[in-house]
C-alpha cells in the first residue's frame, strides 16, 4: 500500500505578529525570508514521507513538529508532539534536524507545522 503525507504549514511567528498589526503592516510582515521558509518546508516533505513506513501497521495518524531555525539556516530545536507512534516521531525529529533553510536577517524563528499521515490507495 502506498502511503502519502500532506503538511500543512503554519508559522507561530508570522501569525502572532499579523494579529498585532494594522492591515497595510500586516501584508509587510510577510516578508520574502517568511515565504522563503515556507517554501524550504514545503520542499522538505517528501524527507518526512519515509518516516510512515516505520510503522506500516499505523493508519492515518497527525502530529504536530515545531522547529526553531537560525538565522544562518540551520535547525537548532525541533519538538515532534501528538500521537505519532515512537518510530515515526524519532524518524520525523532525526530528519528535520536535517533541513537547511535559507538564511534571514534576525533572531531565530520557531516555525510550527501540522503533519497528517494518510494511507493512499493503489
Amino acid at each position: 500500500m502506498l502511503r502519502r503525507l500532506a503538511l500543512r504549514l503554519a508559522t507561530a511567528a508570522t501569525v502572532a505578529t499579523i494579529a498585532a498589526l494594522p492591515a497595510a503592516a500586516a501584508a509587510r510582515a510577510l516578508a520574502p525570508d517568511d515565504d522563503a521558509l515556507a517554501s524550504a518546508a514545503k520542499g522538505h516533505v517528501r524527507a518526512l514521507r519515509g518516516c510512515y513506513e516505520l510503522a506500516p501497521e499505523s493508519p492515518a495518524t497527525k502530529g504536530h513538529v515545531e522547529v526553531e531555525v537560525q538565522p544562518a539556516g540551520d535547525v537548532s530545536d525541533v519538538v515532534v508532539d501528538g500521537p505519532l507512534p515512537t518510530p515515526i516521531a524519532s524518524c520525523v525529529e532525526t530528519r528535520v534536524r536535517a533541513w537547511k533553510f535559507p538564511r534571514f536577517p534576525g533572531r531565530a524563528r520557531r516555525l510550527s507545522y501540522s503533519l497528517v499521515f494518510v494511507p493512499s490507495g493503489p
